[in-house]
């Protein structure tokens, strides 16, 4: 679900954002999928496998599943949970406290890493935007050597008439 969400989110965020910046035009589409392609492997071998990985060892699916089955007879489920959030003081040996401070310790890390990708988000668009200019500059001075070469060209054979004339 996690896997599809980013890879969906992902590709319409790389599209506004990457679309209009990209020259030429026409290549835009295929390189903002191979930028998407490479981001979303990325994310897949770092961060899905940390959090799969995270709900196996805390048995997460496992607690869920267990929930559902309560709510199914809610007297049940009431008591269990009941117990089951009741704070204890004792947070060394309440396996629950523990588990809930390690998904948050995680949290913190998912988000440092986010800042992280989002930083290099900012400092690719600023390059694409960089290389955008530095191409817009180059084909100026191409426009100005391929208008200087036709001058010489005509000048050229103006003066071969001129002495194919004499």
């Amino acid at each position: 679900m996690i896997a599809h969400n980013v890879q969906n989110l992902s590709l319409r965020q790389f599209r506004d954002i990457l679309v209009p910046v990209i020259e030429p035009a026409e290549d835009a589409e295929r390189r903002v999928a191979q930028l998407h392609s490479r981001f979303v492997g990325r994310i897949s071998k770092e961060v899905l496998v940390q959090l799969e990985k995270l709900f196996t060892d805390l048995k997460v699916v496992d607690g869920l599943n267990n929930l559902d089955a309560y709510e199914l007879n809610g007297k049940t489920s009431n008591a269990h949970r009941r117990a089951q959030w009741r704070h204890t003081g004792n947070v060394k040996n309440d396996t629950l406290t523990l588990k809930h401070q390690a998904l948050l310790s995680y949290i913190a890390d998912l988000e440092k890493h986010i800042a992280s990708l989002q930083a290099e988000d900012s400092s690719t668009k600023k390059q694409l935007r960089d290389e955008c200019e530095q191409l817009k500059s180059d084909f100026a001075v191409c426009d100005k050597i391929t208008k200087i070469g036709k001058q010489f060209v005509k000048n050229f054979q103006g003066k071969e008439s001129i002495s194919g004339s004499i």
